[in-house]
């Protein structure tokens, strides 16, 4: 079964590629997932963006 994107989904990985930390912050992370995508976000934007967005993944796959 495929797990479809919703809109809060869509909005998130909208947030995550403009500002990751607060796409973590959305999702009600823990703070040290907070902590830890602001610094990936400082030493690069990229990687800010790949872990919020697998941040999104790896909460999609706890739903299932």
């Amino acid at each position: 079964m495929a797990s479809s994107l919703n809109r809060d989904d869509a909005i998130i990985i909208l947030v995550s590629i403009l500002l990751p930390p607060i796409a973590v912050i959305m999702m009600k992370r823990p703070t040290e997932d907070v902590l830890i995508n602001i610094v990936l976000t400082l030493f690069g934007w990229i990687l800010g963006i790949v872990h919020a967005l697998y941040l999104l993944y790896k909460k999609k796959q706890s739903w299932l």
